[in-house]
């Protein structure tokens, strides 16, 4: 390591807080739509599988 480089404070933090990547806002939006998406993906198969199940 020479002067340009600076000791990290902790070796296991993979960034540090001023390289921390951000998203911008639609990439937030795009992200939560697509937890939504398949949390009711998920509910939707669940209950589709307990109707088969069922008959």
């Amino acid at each position: 390591m020479d002067n340009s480089d600076p000791e990290r404070a902790n070796p296991l933090a993979p960034y540090f807080p001023s390289d921390v990547p951000s998203l911008p806002t639609k990439g937030r939006q795009w992200i939560a739509l697509l937890l939504l998406v398949l949390v009711f993906s998920g509910i939707a198969y669940s209950l589709a599988r307990s109707f088969v199940a069922i008959f």
